[in-house]
C-alpha cells in the first residue's frame, strides 16, 4: 500500500508540473502515455484515477488510442498462442501487467538492475531504511516532482 501511495502521489504531482509547462510538454509525452497506461491497469478507485487520466488525455490526446492499440495487440497475440484466432479474449491481469511492462520507462542514468540489488536483508534494518525513505518521499512529494520535471528539461512553478 505504501508503494502505491507514493506512486499515486508522485504521478499526481508530476502531471500537475507538466500541465504548467506548455513549452516543454512534448518532452513528457512518453511519460504521460506510461502514466495513462498504469492508471488504466492499476486497481485504484475510479473517482481518483479517472480525473488524472482525463488531465493526461487533455495534454496527450493519443493516450487512449495508444492504450487500445497496444492492448488489442496483446490480446490478439494471446488468442493466437491459445489457438483461438478470430476470438478476442477479455483482458486479464496478466495482459495488463504485460502492457505496463512493455511500456516501462526507466530513467537510470546508465545503471542496470544489478546496481540496485545492494540492500539489507529482510529485518529491522531493511524496515527502517524503507520507512525512512517512504517518510522522506511523502514529505517531499511536490519537490520531487518539480525537480524531476526540471531535470528532464521542463519547468514547474
Amino acid at each position: 500500500n505504501e508503494v502505491l501511495l507514493v506512486l499515486s502521489s508522485l504521478m499526481y504531482n508530476t502531471v500537475t508540473c507538466i500541465e504548467q509547462d506548455e513549452l516543454s510538454r512534448s518532452a513528457f509525452r512518453e511519460l504521460g502515455e506510461y502514466f495513462f497506461i498504469v492508471l488504466h491497469c492499476v486497481e485504484w478507485p475510479r473517482g481518483w484515477k479517472t480525473p488524472l487520466q482525463n488531465r493526461i488525455k487533455a495534454m496527450f490526446p493519443q493516450c487512449q488510442d495508444l492504450l487500445d492499440l497496444e492492448l488489442a495487440n496483446i490480446l490478439k497475440a494471446r488468442a493466437q498462442r491459445e489457438g483461438a484466432s478470430g476470438v478476442t479474449p477479455t483482458a486479464t491481469f496478466a495482459d495488463q501487467k504485460q502492457l505496463v511492462r512493455q511500456r516501462s520507462l526507466l530513467f537510470t542514468d546508465g545503471k542496470t538492475v544489478e546496481d540496485f540489488e545492494d540492500h539489507p536483508p529482510p529485518g529491522d534494518t531493511f524496515f527502517e531504511r524503507h520507512r525512512s525513505l517512504w517518510s522522506w518521499t511523502m514529505t517531499n512529494e511536490k519537490v520531487l516532482a518539480q525537480e524531476f520535471v526540471a531535470l528532464a528539461g521542463g519547468a514547474c512553478a
